[in-house]
């Protein structure tokens, strides 16, 4: 053991105490500088996750907005194309309602995203649909439609990513982002391409094999990606529930449209019923549902998250304060007591270089008191004995 500690005794006895103290006492202050700096580094990185996140969940709101325009005048551009021009008015004025969320969420991105590739296949995309859509059959302005509406939909996941939204501290904020960016955008886009087919075909008065197997087929997509979404939420109030009566209010209300929805497409597709409903009732029918799907995505869902990510914010901040305090208390301590064990060291070195300079004046009866409990009062006590000694044999 004491050659394991020679290279320190030896650097130890090379020092006087104030110049052990001080480097015993820079040591600890470095390694309590050093966890603080790292806890520091990693809470405040959890704060700008947060925050980043906070602001991706911000402009989930424009964006939404727009593939949601984007989808009503797919079904708008549907019916016209299938024959109801009392819809055209509608659609000019849904054209005009895309182009102003367009350059809205064009006004809230950076000048890196707003270069992006997706951003510009979707402005280009828009623009042509803009220019010649309405000269392209049914069939075609539909598939342009739903490709354009897809790139937002992957542009809309890739901007998820930038925020980190795809990322979260604990399983109510990964559930909830999912539903909220993912899954429910998916369900209503498939809500929407149905409205388009079924407006289309409602308004053309015809239903062939492929109108009806893609009608069944999109049918039964809602269905799943309504019971997805529901689980999620689920999930999400079995984590968090003081949500639970909010998510399930909105997972009701959207089943509620979605079986009426059903009801008439089944009509459509196993009886051949073409006027089941007017296509303009259909498509009233159908919007309804998408936009209350929506408008769980802007009332409850993103303020929801937010909410969430504020507490995560918050809850960050919070440990990042306490443990600078208690870092910072805990340094304080230690130099306190350390600077009260430098002068009790220092006090019991003077008191015994003081009695020891006595008696080599020739002060036998010199005698050191110390304060201190440590070792060095054995030295002391030794001391005291010396000259108890040295009295006696000089007296006698």
């Amino acid at each position: 053991m004491k050659a394991l500690f020679a290279p320190a005794t030896l650097l130890m006895n090379r020092m006087i105490y104030p110049v052990k103290f001080a480097l015993l006492g820079v040591l600890a202050f470095i390694a309590f500088a050093s966890l603080m700096l790292a806890l520091a580094g990693q809470l405040n990185s959890a704060i700008q996750r947060a925050e980043s996140q906070m602001r991706g969940g911000e402009l989930m709101h424009p964006v939404a907005r727009m593939i949601e325009l984007t989808q009503q005048h797919r079904g708008l551009s549907s019916m016209v194309l299938g024959g109801n021009q009392d819809a055209s008015g509608r659609r000019a004025e849904r054209e005009a309602e895309v182009q102003r969320a367009l350059e809205r969420v064009a006004s809230e991105l950076d000048e890196t995203q707003r270069n992006s590739n997706l951003w510009r296949q979707i402005g280009s995309e828009w623009s042509s649909l803009r220019a010649n859509g309405m000269q392209a059959s049914r069939s075609e302005n539909f598939a342009r439609h739903t490709a354009l509406i897809g790139v937002m939909l992957h542009w809309q996941g890739e901007l998820s990513d930038q925020y980190g939204l795809g990322f979260a501290p604990e399983a109510g904020s990964f559930y909830l982002m999912n539903a909220a960016v993912n899954r429910l955008p998916m369900m209503l886009e498939y809500f929407g391409q149905l409205r388009a087919r079924g407006s289309g075909v409602l308004a053309q008065g015809a239903l062939d094999t492929e109108a009806r197997l893609a009608l069944a087929v999109l049918n039964e997509e809602i269905g799943i990606g309504l019971r997805l979404v529901e689980r999620d939420l689920l999930k999400v109030a079995a984590v968090r529930p003081e949500l639970a009566t909010a998510l399930n209010s909105a997972v009701r209300e959207i089943h509620a449209k979605a079986r009426e929805v059903d009801q008439v497409v089944q009509a459509i597709v196993m009886q051949d019923n073409l006027r089941v409903m007017p296509a303009q009732q259909f498509f009233e029918l159908t919007t309804a549902g998408i936009a209350i799907g929506y408008s769980q995505v802007y009332e409850v869902l993103l303020p929801t998250l937010d909410t969430l990510l504020q507490q995560h914010r918050d809850e960050a901040r919070n440990t990042l304060h306490l443990n600078i305090l208690v870092l910072g208390v805990a340094l304080l301590i230690i130099g306190y007591l350390s600077v009260g064990a430098y002068l009790s060291v220092m006090g019991s070195i003077r008191s015994l270089r003081h009695g020891s300079q006595q008696l080599a004046a020739g002060d036998l009866r010199t005698h050191i008191n110390l304060d201190a409990s440590d070792e060095l009062r054995y030295v002391a006590s030794s001391f005291n004995e010396m000259t108890d000694s040295m009295r006696g044999l000089i007296g006698s």
